[in-house]
């Protein structure tokens, strides 16, 4: 599975989480334009971005859902499959005395071998299996991350032209990335209060 979808869904941790998060780009929007009231002299480019970062963290969340579906119907079908078992796992629940007594015997290498290429076949299996059933969804989230990433990033970089717009630009950036890794929420309140004493 690929690292940038990794990334991104542990940042969510969670998929009700992530649904939770969906209603973000309309209500930071919306608290933005609150506090402007009415006062936005609109960018159609800025427009345009924020359209596209609605679709894009759309497409991120619903590809997520399809990927956590996905992934529960592997490790149910995984079932099927039970890991084998090293030789050396036999020792479990024996006393000191007992594996002592056990030491005293020949190592079987043949058993360890065979023990090594069914686990070999058993990786084989199991990745062919996470292929089949998660594969697609994964390729296609991994997709949906990269482009909802790469809208992320051109909103960040955007020069904004009026007070107002930088409060929306703001308020997306921190409802994305949170105070650790976007714009801390007492910034973002500096921006709200100087746009409404200026609307």
């Amino acid at each position: 599975m690929g690292t940038t979808t990794t990334n991104r869904r542990d940042a969510l941790k969670l998929l009700g989480q992530s649904v939770a998060l969906s209603a973000i780009p309309a209500l930071a929007i919306g608290a933005a334009k609150k506090a402007s009231a009415g006062t936005i002299n609109r960018d159609p480019k800025w427009d345009t971005l924020l359209a596209e970062y609605r679709r894009t963290h759309a497409d991120f969340l619903l590809t997520l859902s399809v990927v956590n579906e996905a992934q529960a119907r592997y490790f149910e079908a995984l079932k099927e499959y039970p890991e084998p078992v090293s030789p050396k796992s036999d020792l479990a629940g024996l006393t000191l005395a007992q594996i002592a007594r056990l030491a005293m015997k020949p190592y079987s290498r043949a058993a360890f071998d065979a023990y090594e290429a069914d686990h070999k076949a058993w990786r084989a299996k199991r990745h062919a299996l996470c292929e089949r059933i998660v594969g697609a969804a994964d390729k296609a989230h991994d997709e949906a991350a990269n482009r909802h990433s790469y809208v992320c990033h051109a909103i960040k970089v955007y020069p904004v032209s009026s007070l107002p717009i930088l409060l929306e630009k703001a308020e997306l950036i921190a409802a994305e990335y949170g105070d650790h890794d976007g714009i801390s929420s007492e910034f973002v309140a500096d921006i709200r209060r100087i746009a409404q004493r200026e609307a």
